[in-house]
């Protein structure tokens, strides 16, 4: 199964490729389901629980359908063996599931902390038959010359049917001034002769010409948003009149299909916008959490990747601590450790996922300047706990500024993957002509210690697992590669490579029987790195098992224990990335709010070469938060939430417009108080024209 994520309409589709061997199968589902069902029994904890299927070691599944009898045993303290066979069948035509693991899938322990309640208006694609008459008796002076040129009749006038309707221009087409004092007026004019008319309210329709540039799509505020608003405010204040707004791109094409629009759809359309050959109308949607401000991924338990979902990030309200740095996440590089921590796998509690960045600087501690001077708004990439967040903070050694010739999604692919790499080879102490054994080679760290070793000339034999990935690696570098699926071939494979020699040096991400095998073909006084983090081997069996050197890499160790050589690797990244020595990997770019499920899957099912890299949406920043506003009836009760809102926002200055601007006392304490905003009580009518 491929996943294929489809941009726009983000939606996931899933391209599924069956192999011709898999129909010569003859376990029949229903017999493996009730197979599996046994597991339960054999289960230490509570019979409440969920528990869902987390790996397999070894299957084989040769058996004849029908009489079959079902068999669990427990081979370890959360693993089970799983058996199909039929009374004294040979084991060769048993169905066998070795090293059958589960993993409990616990409840949320509480509520999602930030409630999503927020909508926006979407402009999706609706189309009608058009009206074969042209229902027009009162016009705007702008659009005569226009109607004219279609009209087709001789003298150029327009016939004007008997129904009783208006169409008026918000303005002057070819022109730029977009609400205008001089429009403002006219169409209010033109709005109260259509609903307080003497015989009654009469249709009207607004037309509003935007640029074609800037065509209107889903998601898009439209540019004329005070006539839409005071069309909108009509609606509600005269439920009888028909008022409509069509939103036009090209003046004289757009205009005749606006005049033929009929009056049934006017009357269920009250909003339109033309474009590009369709209409559009508003629909209402689920709100973005970034438009309401900074977002964070959250997940309420561990044990499957579903669980995660994108929330609303609360403010940092604890004061920046010494050597930190606050930044603002564009962008997250996610590592195969992330995964096993959202699937429980992971040893400890390694908090929230999200490890390697790029973003900016949004401010720092006074005594950050040991690793140099780090201005506000200056790209950086580095290490940071739970990243997967628009706002985060980490320490100051942990960054470094991201050179020019490298991209937001390429920094944050380097640290975690060059940094591993050049701390195998560093404790290794790989040499020229050394052969090397890489597991996992399409992988972030095996592309990086791929390009390692050629700056080193080390001969390299790599292990994948899918044929892309195979041609891949051999059309980039000059080196062999074995299969990451079968321990067996790799033996064989390895073998034949390397002519009856040894490994000098092995990096391991591997589990099972492929930790014996490389051991195995490793010479002595090679050396062992192991980065896996399950299956991993002591070091008391490494020794009995051979006589090479055996070392475990944990990066995130190393980056407690010693920060400032973090700094230094990430400062040398950046210099060769500066000389156009280093060359960032491939990645599969993941948008955070739509798509970070698929990128945690893609990541966990080995299907990217390279690495996986989610963008981050900041929400709100500080160009839009910290400007002045305006609030009309900014004392009632809904004005009051939304001067709290932006103040909580970063708002500097709030003015609040009412006919009775008397603010309680407990409100505007809670407006000024912990804030530096300043609020302003201002005594207007917005519906008179000279307030």
């Amino acid at each position: 199964m491929q996943p294929l994520p489809l941009g726009e309409s983000g939606g996931l589709w899933v391209e599924v490729s069956v192999d011709a061997a898999a129909e010569r199968l003859e376990v029949h589902p229903a017999d493996l389901d009730g197979a599996l069902q046994l597991t339960a029994l054999l289960a230490k904890s509570a019979g409440s629980e969920t528990r869902l299927p987390f790996s397999i070691g070894e299957a084989s599944l040769g058996v004849p359908r029908g009489g079959l009898w079902p068999v669990a045993t427990r081979t370890a303290a959360d693993a089970q063996c799983v058996w199909l066979t039929r009374p004294a069948a040979s084991l060769s035509r048993a169905c066998v599931l070795d090293d059958f693991r589960v993993r409990a899938v616990a409840g949320a322990a509480h509520a999602s902390p930030v409630a999503q309640h927020g909508y926006a208006t979407s402009w999706i694609v609706r189309e009608a038959a058009a009206s074969s008459t042209v229902e027009v008796s009162l016009l705007h002076s702008w659009l005569r010359p226009m109607l004219r040129a279609h009209a087709g009749t001789p003298g150029g006038g327009v016939a004007i049917p008997a129904a009783r309707s208006l169409h008026a221009s918000a303005h002057q087409p070819g022109t730029a001034a977009i609400g205008h004092l001089p429009h403002a007026e006219a169409a209010l004019a033109l709005l109260r002769a259509a609903c307080f008319a003497t015989l009654g309210p009469y249709p009207a329709t607004f037309h509003a010409f935007r640029s074609p540039q800037a065509p209107l799509v889903g998601g898009e505020r439209p540019l004329h948003s005070g006539l839409l608003g005071m069309l909108r405010s009509a609606r509600q204040e005269v439920p009888s009149a028909t008022i409509s707004y069509v939103s036009l791109a090209d003046e004289a094409e757009d205009m005749s299909r606006a005049l033929a629009m009929s009056s049934e759809w006017l009357r269920a359309e009250p909003e339109t916008a033309l474009d590009q050959g369709s209409r559009r109308v508003p629909r209402l949607s689920q709100l973005a959490p970034s438009a309401a401000g900074p977002v964070q991924l959250y997940f309420d338990a561990r044990g499957v990747v579903s669980n995660l979902h994108v929330i609303s990030q609360r403010p940092l309200a604890d004061p920046l601590g010494s050597g930190q740095v606050e930044l603002h996440v564009h962008c997250v590089g996610l590592n195969f450790r992330d995964v096993l921590n959202v699937l429980g796998a992971y040893p400890g509690d390694p908090g929230l996922p999200g490890g390697d960045f790029a973003g900016e600087v949004s401010r720092t501690a006074p005594d950050s300047a040991p690793v140099g001077p780090l201005a506000p708004r200056a790209a950086i990439y580095g290490f940071a706990s739970a990243a997967l967040a628009s706002i985060v903070r980490t320490g100051a050694s942990l960054v470094a500024c991201r050179p020019a010739a490298v991209s937001s999604e390429q920094a944050c692919s380097l640290p975690s993957t060059w940094g591993t790499a050049h701390l195998v080879l560093m404790r290794s102490r790989g040499c020229k002509q050394h052969r090397l054994l890489l597991h996992a080679g399409a992988g972030g760290v095996g592309l990086a210690t791929c390009q390692y070793s050629t700056w080193l000339a080390l001969q390299s034999h790599t292990t994948v697992g899918r044929p892309y990935k195979h041609r891949f690696l051999r059309a980039l570098y000059p080196s062999s590669s074995s299969s990451s699926r079968d321990a067996a071939a790799l033996s064989i494979g390895a073998s034949s490579s390397l002519l009856a020699r040894r490994l000098h040096l092995v990096l391991n991400s591997l589990s099972h029987d492929f930790i014996s095998t490389s051991t195995a073909l490793l010479r002595e006084g090679g050396h062992f790195a192991e980065i896996g983090k399950r299956g991993v081997w002591s070091r008391e069996r490494s020794q009995q098992a051979s006589r090479a050197g055996y070392t475990v890499v944990a990066l995130d160790d190393v980056l407690q224990q010693c920060p400032r050589w973090a700094n230094h690797m990430l400062r040398l990244l950046s210099r060769r990335a500066a000389a156009h020595v280093l060359r960032g990997l491939p990645i599969l770019a993941y948008d955070l709010e739509r798509h970070a499920v698929a990128a945690f899957r893609c990541l966990q099912n080995g299907a990217q070469v390279g690495k996986v890299v989610v963008r981050v949406q900041g929400g709100l920043t500080e160009s839009v938060c910290l400007r002045q506003h305006l609030l009309s009836g900014g004392t009632g009760g809904l004005g009051l939430v939304a001067a709290r809102w932006l103040v909580e926002g970063g708002a500097s200055r709030l003015v609040l417009a009412s006919r009775t601007p008397a603010l309680p006392a407990a409100a505007a304490t809670s407006l000024v108080s912990s804030s530096g905003c300043s609020v302003l009580l201002a005594s207007c009518d917005v519906g008179e024209p000279a307030a």
